[in-house]
């Protein structure tokens, strides 16, 4: 992915990041609304497992 991340236009890559960051706040608010159903994760454990998705 970071070929075709590199490919895109200095706009579209802000837009990327900022979907992504919006994607990232509401798993990270979905996780702490129900720790018992989805376990106990810090933002950076999130962050870590979202990097796997776009290497």
């Amino acid at each position: 992915l970071t070929k075709e991340f590199n490919s895109l236009s200095i706009d579209e890559q802000n837009e990327e990041n900022e979907l992504r960051y919006i994607q990232l706040n509401t798993l990270y608010e979905l996780i702490q609304s129900d720790p018992g159903r989805y376990g106990q994760l810090s933002i950076e454990n999130i962050i870590e497992q979202m990097n796997h998705f776009y290497l």
